[in-house]
């Protein structure tokens, strides 16, 4: 038992250890947010390139400091044919498309014709259709620039997110909360003005109430019992019986 004890605490250190360098490195500044970038992709691991990469997807850059870097390492290695060369590449495609910005559209239309692994063409295609995509979400993301009083720019981002209408940005900010756990009360108070309005219009088709599904399970991730009305009310009461279904579910445990 002393030992089962030990193990718990030990793991409960190293995830509040953990939650604590995640909030020292949040940036205050679209400006600083842009150099950790920057310092990331002009260092030697192509791991941590790659895990970048998939961060721009909600952080609403467009800066060339950023991505002329971006764009530099995909040429070097997109005519690589080897499994790990072809991903790495394929990830920097995708992290260019999320630049929004059409400087970069002839470098991957020539990814996407002449790379020399399939899924490296593949991803550049997806990477053309994320450039237009994020050339109108970036904005909306960014916003002016500077943090909401209280919050990081990357968590104001999450509620430009949130308040814009977009439903898939909607869905992609809730399901940045709820793995990152956060308890702030401004973005929660946000998420829960926003969910409510989603549940009593959530759209149509599958991809809107899976947005909407995403924006409950952030709530009712909290416990707290200010927001389980709301799920209840979705679970009995949404017009779109997957909603209704993934309501219930998340009812149920109301972790």
């Amino acid at each position: 038992m002393k030992h089962l004890l030990h193990t718990v605490s030990r793991v409960l250190a190293i995830a509040v250890i953990g939650l604590a360098a995640t909030v020292a490195q949040a940036a205050n500044s679209q400006k600083e947010l842009v150099d950790r970038y920057v310092k990331i992709f002009s260092g030697p691991s192509s791991e941590e390139h790659i895990r970048a990469a998939d961060d721009l997807a909600w952080l609403g850059l467009s800066d060339p400091r950023l991505f002329d870097i971006i764009e530099k390492n995909m040429k070097a290695r997109y005519m690589d044919v080897d499994k790990y060369g072809a991903n790495y590449a394929a990830w920097m495609a995708k992290g260019l498309g999320y630049s929004g910005n059409d400087k970069y559209r002839a470098s991957l239309e020539e990814v996407a014709a002449n790379a020399g692994h399939k899924n490296t063409r593949k991803h550049a295609n997806t990477a053309l259709e994320l450039l237009a995509q994020h050339k109108r979400w970036n904005p909306i993301i960014a916003g002016n620039g500077q943090p909401l009083s209280g919050l990081s720019i990357e968590h104001t981002g999450y509620v430009n997110m949130l308040k814009s209408n977009e439903r898939e940005l909607q869905r992609i900010a809730a399901k940045r909360i709820y793995q990152e756990r956060i308890r702030n009360s401004q973005i929660l108070g946000v998420l829960f003005e926003e969910t409510k309005k989603a549940v009593a219009n959530p759209g149509d088709g599958k991809e809107d109430a899976d947005a909407v599904a995403h924006m409950l399970k952030a709530l009712a991730a909290t416990s707290d019992p200010a927001y389980k009305p709301l799920v209840e009310d979705a679970a009995n009461n949404a017009g779109d019986k997957n909603l209704r279904k993934w309501a219930a579910r998340y009812l149920k445990s109301y972790y």
